[in-house]
């Protein structure tokens, strides 16, 4: 449904859009921070660009644990928090418009959800 690839731009937040039964649209969407293209040595030697994102919980880890310290107790240690599982991910250029929406797109999306194939048997 998206209409072509969004212009990334690095910090901007994307949302990959998708759904978890190939029949049912039921919605899957992720929030996403566009990190660049290319940007490890190993990148060069494939055939298209890719492109990398970072989960919101790892891209802003420092602000978070910034805001979050006003509400710890001096007196309770918390422990760190659990390292984030893949917090980073690649996604090949030739699939950026079948997987990645910017802000419009995704409230495109969203909005389509009810035309899809057996939506009414999902909402």
């Amino acid at each position: 449904m998206n209409m072509g690839a969004p212009k990334l731009r690095i910090g901007r937040a994307y949302f990959l859009c998708g759904y978890y039964l190939r029949n049912r649209p039921i919605p899957e969407i992720e929030t996403c921070i566009y990190i660049g293209a290319n940007i490890f040595e190993e990148d060069k030697a494939e055939k298209e660009p890719h492109h990398y994102f970072e989960r919101p919980e790892a891209y802003f880890a420092k602000e978070i644990a910034e805001e979050t310290a006003e509400y710890r107790s001096s007196e309770t240690d918390e422990d760190a928090p659990e390292e984030l599982k893949e917090p980073r991910f690649r996604v090949a250029e030739s699939e950026l418009a079948a997987l990645v929406y910017d802000y419009q797109g995704l409230r495109k999306w969203v909005v389509a959800l009810g035309e899809e194939p057996n939506a009414d048997e999902a909402f």
